[in-house]
């Protein structure tokens, strides 16, 4: 019976090409076939048909170790199939001997490196359960907050309340913290994929618009809270961007009433 009866054209001639042994680059050079036909022709076909085995390790051209192949003799052809097919299956840890899988956990724990590493996994895993419930939580009371300052406009459109201005600007102003907290996470994520796959999803370039607006938030935010801490003689506080410390206390300037009705004016578009 002819050992190749049923193989492939090209698994056939890579057969017959290893009746002289020969690594997978000299049955390149006998055929002239695809370096990446002739590899998985010899893996995926002739040794898990115990057609073909590795005889010898040997350098090639550039000193790397290499597998030396020859066609297995027809009266071990069985044997070599049977192996191959044992090399091949993976047997699963809870489907062997509880001995062995008891012995098996024993020399598990003795790894150090192994045990720290999941401890480490363990903690990482608490953390994000910890941090995805966090961020849940707070984008729901962000959403019951802009759902709020929705209905404080509506009412405020409807009885056309002077205060209007203030609400759209609350729902604005709110508006944009989210999106900069989306806009973080996203960056966030976008230094993971840089680490993992050496590419973000968002192109680098389209950031630079980011750190503009940024640097103008944080100047009238940061304008914007002085003068209410002012306004209503509320203690300094630590700077929410940076952490830096306040200045010596000086007399506060508080905001004139008529102030904010001028603000009001601006934010409605009113001459």
């Amino acid at each position: 019976m002819d050992p190749a009866a049923g193989l492939s054209p090209k698994a056939r001639e890579v057969y017959l090409a290893l009746a002289t042994p020969g690594t997978e680059a000299e049955v390149v050079a006998r055929t002239g076939l695809n370096p990446k036909t002739v590899g998985p022709r010899i893996g995926q076909d002739l040794i898990k048909k115990g057609l073909v085995e590795v005889i010898a390790t040997v350098e090639n051209e550039q000193g790397r170790k290499v597998s030396r192949y020859a066609q297995v003799p027809p009266d071990r052809i069985e044997d070599a199939r049977a192996q191959a097919q044992f090399r091949l299956r993976v047997k699963a840890p809870r489907k062997r001997p509880l001995d062995l899988r008891k012995r098996m956990v024993r020399e598990l724990f003795k790894d150090e490196d192994l045990l720290a590493a999941l401890v480490a996994d363990q903690a990482r895993d608490r953390a994000s359960v910890r941090a995805r419930k966090a961020a849940r939580e707070e984008m729901r009371q962000r959403e019951r907050e802009a759902a709020e300052l929705r209905r404080a406009e509506k009412k405020a459109a409807d009885a056309e309340d002077p205060r209007l201005p203030f609400w759209r600007a609350q729902r604005g102003f709110s508006e944009g913290a989210d999106a900069a907290r989306l806009l973080k996470m996203m960056l966030e994520r976008d230094l993971q994929l840089v680490q993992a796959r050496g590419q973000t999803l968002v192109d680098p370039r389209h950031w630079s618009d980011s750190v503009r607006h940024t640097t103008d938030m944080l100047e009238i935010a940061g304008a914007f809270h002085l003068a209410l801490h002012g306004a209503f003689s509320l203690p300094p506080t630590a700077c929410p961007a940076c952490g830096a410390e306040p200045a010596a206390e000086e007399e506060a300037e508080v905001v004139d009433v008529e102030d904010f009705d001028e603000l009001a004016e601006l934010a409605s578009g009113e001459d």
